[in-house]
C-alpha cells in the first residue's frame, strides 16, 4: 500500500490544474491546519478494502485545543455531541454518516463524478 499526497495550491496565476483523480483508489480532503493521526490513511484503507461498496468515509472530527477559550470549548462540545449521539446512532441503525467539512475519504465509486467533465445538454 502506498500513499501519495497531492496538494492543490492557489497562486496569483489562479488555481493549479485538476489532479488526475482517475489514477487513485480514494482521496482524502483536509484543511491546511488539520492534524491527522499517522495511521489515519492506513485505517481508512482497511475500511475501504473491507467495505467495497463504501463511497465516502467520514473521519472523526475533533478540536485540537478545547480548553483554549469558550469558543473552542463550544466547538469541542458540538463535535463530541455530533460524534457520540448523532454519528454513532446513525451507524448503529445502519445509516450513512453526515459528512463534515474536513476529513472525508472519497472512494472510487465517487471519483468519476469529479473526473469526467459535465456533458452539455
Amino acid at each position: 500500500m502506498t500513499h501519495s499526497v497531492l496538494e492543490r495550491r492557489i497562486t496569483s496565476a489562479g488555481p493549479s490544474p485538476r489532479s488526475p483523480l482517475a489514477f487513485y483508489d480514494a482521496i482524502a480532503l483536509f484543511d491546511a491546519d488539520n492534524l491527522v493521526h499517522p495511521e489515519f490513511l492506513a485505517r481508512m484503507n482497511d475500511y475501504l478494502e473491507a467495505h467495497e461498496d463504501a463511497e465516502v468515509i467520514q473521519g472523526y472530527l475533533e478540536t485540537k485545543n478545547p480548553d483554549h477559550s469558550w469558543l473552542t470549548r463550544m466547538y469541542a462540545l458540538a463535535y463530541w455531541y455530533a460524534n457520540r449521539f448523532w454519528q454513532l446512532a446513525r451507524a448503529n441503525w445502519g445509516l450513512s454518516a453526515t459528512l463534515g467539512g474536513t476529513g472525508p475519504i472519497y472512494g472510487r465509486p465517487v471519483l468519476p463524478v469529479w473526473v469526467e467533465p459535465e456533458k452539455p445538454h
